[in-house]
């Protein structure tokens, strides 16, 4: 499939038949030139297209089908989390050169129904990627409007209610984090019976507040990958995921609204599915499951991921509590 027959493909779509967030973006095409948004999401459509056949077509069916419902909020934080998907995998898909890697578009296994986004394979390893992001437009109201945020479960609730002093507060977002655990684990099980040596990581995408996500993962009195995690098993022991190698935590939504209205892109990407410079902000960052396989060097940098550091400032390290003046 070329851009002429993708373009096609979206002008008969339900993105011009019913109301829809992004009928505007994708209709500057029949003036001429496309939205920069709906430019991003063609060119990342075929750069996956040509490592998955058929992913550029299920894409945008998928992304047309979020339609029929005039303003409806929800759906637009659905259409963000789909952009976030396509900015993840045309990354993984355009760093590989022809004949490094093969890539398997929504992957099965006999042990299990459920599936990654895709699995790519390289000599040596063979490579789950499930991507997420969060319904997050009411945590922003939320946030916004409190002086008080709790980013971390790092105390009974006693003592949490009394730092608060009567005043509201915003909660820690760990349950949508632990969700996100729960699920990757599962599409990736099969995987990792099958083959021993399967690396499974999932990216989380978040906004420019990446002390929330990283602070549910790795707050030493709470986070879900430490031994002090907040989520038990019925025995009283730390949940683990052993079927996630990896979390790679990166700071894109902000970006992905900005270009829905229509606003300057921020951090110098040129585009708004752009992945960004290797080895400069905003820091993609990596945390190794302490349960799960070793991810090698050579996958890590496929993401850009990089371990937590001094450097990458202080809302890269997990936080208990947040008062805004």
């Amino acid at each position: 499939m070329d851009e002429k027959e993708l373009l096609r493909v979206i002008a008969s779509s339900k993105i011009f038949k019913s109301w829809h967030w992004f009928s505007y973006h994708f209709g500057t095409q029949f003036n001429g030139r496309l939205h920069p948004l709906a430019e991003s999401v063609v060119s990342a459509c075929l750069i996956c297209e040509a490592k998955m056949p058929g992913y550029a077509l299920q894409f945008i069916e998928r992304l047309a089908g979020v339609s029929g419902r005039e303003k409806h909020m929800p759906d637009w934080e659905q259409l963000i989390q789909q952009l976030a998907e396509l900015h993840v995998i045309s990354r993984v898909a355009s760093w590989y050169s022809e004949g490094q890697a093969t890539f398997d578009l929504e992957p099965t296994s006999q042990e299990s129904k459920k599936n990654p986004e895709i699995l790519f394979s390289t000599a040596t390893h063979n490579v789950g990627v499930e991507v997420k992001a969060p319904a997050i437009f009411k945590h922003w109201e939320s946030r916004s409007g409190n002086p008080i945020q709790f980013s971390s479960r790092f105390a009974p609730k006693e003592i949490i209610e009394k730092l608060a002093d009567g005043q509201s507060s915003t909660l820690p977002r760990d349950n949508p984090i632990k969700d996100f655990l729960i699920s990757a684990n599962e599409k990736f099980s099969g995987f990792a019976l099958e083959d021993p040596g399967f690396i499974g990581i999932l990216v989380i995408c978040w906004d420019d507040h990446i002390y929330e996500p990283i602070s549910s993962l790795i707050q030493s009195d709470c986070g879900l990958l430490t031994e002090n995690s907040f989520f038990r098993d019925q025995d009283g022991r730390p949940h683990r995921f052993e079927n996630i190698s990896g979390v790679i935590v990166i700071r894109h939504l902000y970006q992905l609204v900005r270009a829905c209205r229509s606003e300057p892109l921020m951090d110098g990407i040129s585009h708004p599915l752009d992945y960004g410079k290797e080895g400069e902000f905003p820091w993609k960052a990596f945390f190794q499951n302490p349960h799960g396989r070793t991810v090698p060097r050579e996958i890590l940098e496929c993401f850009d991921g990089r371990e937590i550091c001094d450097e990458m400032g202080a809302e890269y390290r997990p936080q208990e509590f947040v008062m805004w003046i």
